[in-house]
Parts: C-alpha cells; structure tokens; sequence
C-alpha cells in the first residue's frame, strides 16, 4: 500500500490510512494471535458498511490505472499520427484519455514528465513533439486545476535548479506559461536575460524567441531576430509570431531584391501577421509595394495583397496609403491590382482624381 500511495499514487494520504484499518482489521478477524485474547475479533456491523464503502469508493469504482503504463500509452500517442494537432482537441483527448483517470498524485507526475520534457528534453524521443506537450501540459492547467498551483511550484523548482545547457528551453517554457516566471529566483531570471541577451546558439532554438513576449526579455529578444539572417527570422517566425517583430518583418518584405525573393518574403514576413496587423502595418505593407519595383512586378503581389486585405477585414489601409499606391502606378500596372481596387471600393474607398497638368 505504500508503494501505491507514493510511488503510484493510486490513493491519498487520508484512503491510506482508511485502507491500512481495513488490512489491520482483517489480520485481526483471520488471526486470533493477533488480538489481545483468545477470542476472533468481530467488528460491529457500522464497522464492516463503512469498510466496504470505502474500499469501493477507493479502490474497487475506479478505473484501471497501470502506473508507468499511464506514461508508455501516452508517449506512443504523442508520436502517432492520429494525436491531434488542433489545440483544443488535444486538450480534450487529453482530458478524456488520461486526466480524467488520474488521482492527483499521478496529475502531479505527469505533468513533471512534460515539465523535463519541455525543459530538459527528456525523453529524447519527445524532441520533436513539443506542440502537444505543451498542449497537453496546458490540457492540465485547464482541466485539472486544483494540481496546477502544487506543479507550477515544482517546475519553477526544476528551472532554478538546472543547468546552463537547458536554459535556452526554459525561455520557451516561459513563453507558455508565464506563471511560472513569478516564481523564480532573481538569480535565475538574471541568467536568463544574459542567455536571451548574448547565448549564441539561441538562434537554433526559434522557439524561445516567444519569450519576447515577457517584458523582462523582449528588448533583447527583438535585438536578436533583427540581427538575424532572413532565414533564421523565418524560422523564428514559424514558432514566435508576436507582433514586436512586425516591424522589422514588414522592413524584410521591403527590401525584398527580386521578383520571387518579394513573393517569398510576403509568405515568411507578411502573411503570418496578417490578422493582427494595424492599420498602420497594412499602410507598410502598401509603402512598401509602392516604393519597391521588385515587389508591384512581382507575378504573385496582386493576389497577395488581395489575401491580405480578405484576412484582415473588416481593417483596410488608409486613405491616404491607398491613394498613394494607386497614384504611383501607370495605368497599366494599375490595371494587374484591379482586385485590390474593387475590394477597397466595397469597403467605402474612393477612387481618387489624377492629378491636373497644372498641379504637376
């Protein structure tokens, strides 16, 4: 029984001591060396419901828990390809497949074993994996909040006691869940803006770019991507869209120094912020058309700006910016952008004059 209470965590400390009643009461029923004379104990028929009650509610209703099978099952599901990918569907096969069946204190261990996984890459094979295990760790914190507040505890622990090498994962761990950053200890959070800061091999971990998200580490954090190579901040970006790298994403599209380097740069450094651009962003966005040859001939920009307009409704470019990039055009250019003007004319622009002979 102590090592399912502990090790398995199969039952509370209060069904434990409820449990080892039962186990000393029976030895004294079957055994009469047991009790302090000759005679069988009998326990009272109060006695015997109560016993029964309790080991049904505690053992024998519940359903069938393996321990570190619990652990084997789900690392097999998280490699599979039919665990889900949509983030509120993980959650809930989450809940539904495992959770639910959790005592407290295997909740406790299971989300520890996402924690190392998170933080410290163990087990090695969960490496590329880590979208559902931080879905899954999530699933804990929305489904089985009375452990959270005893984890979160124990994960701050794991991060300001680990090594140097795991620190780089640790800001991504703080990215997704910035409860835990209240937690650590000054020292820690030192150390981990030096690692944001100037850690050279940050740029191979994109994921921990999110911490920008944090104020403690998105100075630096932004220092970093726009230092970074156009592929690199790629990379960053398919891990970390936050909108303190737009502007400098928009300033890539910009100076983007080809036909096809502009398309690929509108997929990598527009595309991704589209739904939260500004208006002020979309006026980028349509400078950057105007003033970039490379960017207007580019096959492929029309319909992009088109996309982009559709994801962004009902927000649309300025007046004055649509203006402008309707006025740098000579008709026939104008004409390739013909879907731009037809959308912004249902979203109530007007098509403004050309310009007399005598203002120019």
């Amino acid at each position: 029984m102590e090592h399912a209470k502990t090790k398995m965590g199969l039952f509370n400390h209060q069904e434990h001591r409820m449990l080892q009643r039962l186990y000393e009461d029976r030895h004294l029923c079957a055994h009469p060396a047991f009790a302090s004379d000759d005679r069988l104990f009998e326990p009272t028929d109060e006695l015997v419901r109560t016993h029964i009650a309790g080991i049904v509610e505690t053992v024998l209703c519940q359903r069938p828990v393996q321990g570190r099978k619990i652990f084997e099952a789900f690392s097999e599901d998280i490699q599979s390809p039919g665990f889900p990918r949509d983030e509120g569907k993980a959650i809930l096969f989450v809940e539904t497949k495992y959770l639910a069946g959790m005592r407290s204190e295997i909740v406790k261990n299971f989300g520890i074993v996402l924690a190392k996984s998170m933080v410290r890459n163990v087990p090695s094979e969960w490496e590329g994996y880590r979208v559902p295990v931080v879905d899954s760790f999530n699933a804990i914190r929305l489904r089985r909040s009375e452990s959270w507040e005893e984890i979160l505890t124990a994960v701050a622990k794991m991060v300001n006691d680990d090594e140097p090498e795991h620190r780089i994962r640790c800001l991504a761990l703080l990215a997704d869940f910035p409860e835990v950053y209240e937690r650590l200890e000054q020292a820690t959070i030192d150390a981990l803006h030096e690692v944001a800061t100037s850690d050279g091999s940050l740029v191979d971990y994109p994921e921990a770019f999110a911490a920008v998200s944090l104020p403690a580490f998105k100075d630096p954090l932004i220092d970093r991507f726009e230092q970074l190579k156009d592929g690199k901040a790629g990379d960053v970006l398919e891990s970390a869209v936050d909108m303190s790298f737009c502007a400098n994403s928009i300033k890539r599209f910009a100076d983007s120094g080809s036909f096809r380097s502009a398309e690929a740069n509108f997929d990598t450094f527009v595309r991704p912020f589209a739904k939260r651009l500004p208006i002020s962003g979309l006026d980028k966005v349509f400078e950057a058309v105007e003033e970039n040859g490379q960017i207007w001939n580019a096959g492929g920009t029309p319909d992009s700006l088109v996309e982009l307009l559709e994801v962004a409704n009902p927000k649309v470019p300025s007046a004055a910016a649509i203006d402008s990039l309707y006025l740098s055009m000579r008709p026939r250019v104008r004409n390739r952008f013909s879907g731009i003007w037809e959308f912004l004319k249902q979203a109530g622009w007007t098509e403004p004059e050309e310009p007399s002979d005598e203002e120019d």
